[in-house]
């Protein structure tokens, strides 16, 4: 928490390159059963991730904002180690409306995506 300036660009740093990872995995994944599995190897717990989005909550770092909201269109968003907890704790909501920079279209695109990820975070992002 005190080491703000340090964590913060690390935090944002460690979502690119989850975000690069996944996409990597989209493209290479020639089925659907590639595709989990490639995605499940990616995944380790805890992962520094979940406790990211808290930190960008309690920073109310806008810049987060986008990338959460791209994450959160991935299946694996509502892995135990990333940010199911999120969901179930209702806490989803409330933590992205802290990192909320102004622009709906992150969640619009998120909420209107047919092929989105996990249904519960999904529908934490109407709650936002």
């Amino acid at each position: 928490m005190e080491q703000r300036a340090e964590v913060a660009p690390l935090m944002l740093d460690e979502l690119d390159l989850l975000l690069a990872r996944l996409n990597e995995i989209l493209e290479k994944a020639e089925t659907e059963q590639a595709f989990l599995s490639m995605g499940s190897k990616l995944l380790r717990k805890p992962y520094p991730v979940f406790y990211g989005f808290l930190l960008a909550a309690e920073w109310k770092q806008k810049e987060a904002y986008p990338r959460f909201a791209e994450l959160s269109r991935w299946s694996w968003a509502g892995a135990p180690s990333l940010l199911l907890e999120m969901a179930h704790a209702e806490l989803g909501p409330a933590v992205m409306a802290e990192i909320y920079e102004g622009d709906p279209s992150p969640l619009f695109h998120l909420l209107l995506d047919d092929d989105a990820g996990d249904e519960d975070i999904q529908f934490w992002q109407w709650r936002t």
